[in-house]
């Protein structure tokens, strides 16, 4: 991949036990190897479910992913 920063969101859909069923792409997208990687990692993660009324919900998260390959300035520390 050519040097640059590469932005998405992905919505995340969350059942009652906080496992994530579904990743969906919104908006400008990723390249595909990078979408790829950023859904498997959701999708393998484990989340504290929605709550209403004291009750575990399901829900939807949406999340900025940001890949940054560009070189780092003297500056950035």
């Amino acid at each position: 991949f050519a040097s640059g920063r590469y932005v998405g969101v992905l919505s995340l859909f969350i059942d009652e036990e906080g496992h994530v069923k579904h990743v969906a792409a919104e908006g400008a997208p990723l390249p595909p190897a990078f979408e790829q990687v950023a859904r498997q990692a959701f999708s393998a993660a484990l989340f504290s479910p929605g709550q209403m009324d004291g009750r575990a919900v399901r829900s939807r998260q949406k999340v900025e992913v940001v890949f940054d390959n560009t070189l780092a300035g003297k500056d950035s520390r």
